[in-house]
């Protein structure tokens, strides 16, 4: 099957502008806009716009204009109508306690027919311990960002 210059072409355009800004293109297309004019022409073209774009992007304005107050106001009101998620530490305690009251209570009970599966019954205990610590973090992800600032390093 023969690929024609326009489908080649569209394929190509589409692989740049797939590519995030200030990655490097890569040889196959930098070939490609080489050797097609159209192509070559096309690319400069958005360049230029996104060059434009730019330009009216960096323009700075006027915080006290009404507008901008206006779109303040309404985030600010989102914000306080948002429901803010209160952290409990009562489903987690009460957790603990029963795993820890579970484990208790085999180790109470264990006899010597299950001594030989013993191993076993701890490796079950450290992958529920693990597994407990895991939904606990991921679960109250938002309070250790926020309580010991992780992203401010970034």
């Amino acid at each position: 099957m023969k690929i024609y210059k326009t489908e080649e072409c569209d394929k190509c355009m589409e692989e740049y502008l797939m590519l995030e800004k200030g990655q490097q293109v890569p040889p196959r297309l930098t070939w490609h806009f080489l050797t097609c004019k159209e192509c070559r022409t096309n690319v400069k073209l958005l360049v230029k716009a996104e060059k434009a774009c730019e330009k009216t992007a960096t323009q700075q304005t006027d915080i006290n204009n009404q507008t901008i107050q206006n779109i303040l106001k309404q985030l600010n009101m989102k914000t306080v109508n948002k429901k803010t998620r209160k952290f409990s530490m009562a489903p987690w305690i009460i957790g603990a306690i029963v795993l820890i009251a579970s484990f208790i209570c085999y180790f109470f009970m264990k006899t010597s027919a299950t001594s030989n599966l013993s191993i076993y019954t701890y490796v079950v205990f450290a992958i529920i311990i693990a597994a407990y610590c895991a939904a606990f973090i991921a679960g109250n992800i938002e309070l250790f960002i926020k309580k010991f600032d992780f992203l401010e390093n970034i």
